[in-house]
């Protein structure tokens, strides 16, 4: 099994249509909507050149699903998946390391393709789904990508606000410690200890941040979790910091600077997610 990678994160939201807005003002290009195959649920994502955002909302509302579960308690990051390379060989790893991890499930949607969206392909993925029991903090699965290239399309990766990858992401639990530790077992990292109340694991690519509800509102000032426990919070890198304050300020989105290079905007405009800039290296 390869190396885990922070592949996606799902942003659950109340509109579609809404949802897309507000994440456009934020400066992100956007797909076209695409609908789950045989569910409830449809999608526009944001195609970063390393892990993508995706934004999920009802897009057939007679169908039954448990997104609405999700979404009543709060709106925000509910998903957090992990490429794993080929699910097949992963699946019995990831078994051996912790309780609650099922076998590969296929799921598919039709895709538009090309920068004038004339086709459509089919887009698959092998996902490996966790029992919410045993992780609570968040819907975690681990997928393979079988058809990468109807997904990462050369167009779609352009943002005017410089996004180039997804990062981070920052969970709250009521034990920071024990969760950080439950899944460092899990993903096959260490966790590391960066201060009372939070631990940093080190994916392959991307860091996840485990934090006490305490330390909330210290990182992101003035913000408390949507619920405990949850996914608080994704971080972005981007080319050039400035330019991304430049098209912020130019769309009349307030941020706020973290205390390393980077910037943060209040939940309000991630739909729920604190959402962070950061300037690459």
């Amino acid at each position: 099994m390869q190396e885990l990678l922070l592949d996606h994160v799902g942003v659950a939201v109340a509109g579609l249509d809404v949802g897309a807005q507000a994440y456009r003002r934020l400066g992100f290009t956007l797909t076209t909507r695409s609908t789950h195959e045989g569910r409830a649920t449809g999608n526009h994502c944001v195609m970063l050149e390393a892990g993508y955002i995706e934004l999920i909302g009802i897009a057939n509302p007679g169908v039954e699903s448990s997104f609405y579960a999700m979404l009543e308690r709060y709106e925000g990051i509910h998903i957090v998946a992990l490429g794993c390379g080929n699910a097949a060989e992963a699946a019995p790893i990831l078994q051996a390391r912790h309780d609650g991890i099922g076998d590969p499930e296929l799921l598919e949607r039709q895709a538009d393709f090309g920068p004038d969206n004339r086709e459509t392909r089919r887009a698959a993925f092998q996902n490996i789904y966790t029992d919410p029991s045993v992780f609570p903090e968040a819907r975690f699965l681990f997928i393979e990508h079988e058809t990468p290239e109807v997904l990462w399309q050369p167009h779609l990766l352009k943002h005017p606000n410089g996004a180039t990858g997804l990062v981070e992401i920052a969970i709250c639990a009521p034990d920071a410690q024990a969760t950080a530790t439950r899944l460092a077992l899990t993903l096959g990292v260490n966790a590391e200890a960066k201060g009372a109340g939070v631990h940093a694991l080190d994916l392959a690519r991307g860091r996840v941040y485990v934090l006490s509800p305490e330390v909330v509102p210290k990182w992101a000032p003035g913000v408390d979790a949507p619920a405990v426990p949850s996914v608080v919070g994704l971080g972005v890198s981007v080319g050039d910091l400035e330019q991304t304050k430049a098209f912020l300020e130019q769309s009349g989105v307030a941020f706020n600077a973290h205390p390393y290079p980077a910037i943060w905007l209040e939940p309000e405009h991630g739909r729920g997610a604190v959402v962070s800039f950061i300037q690459s290296a």
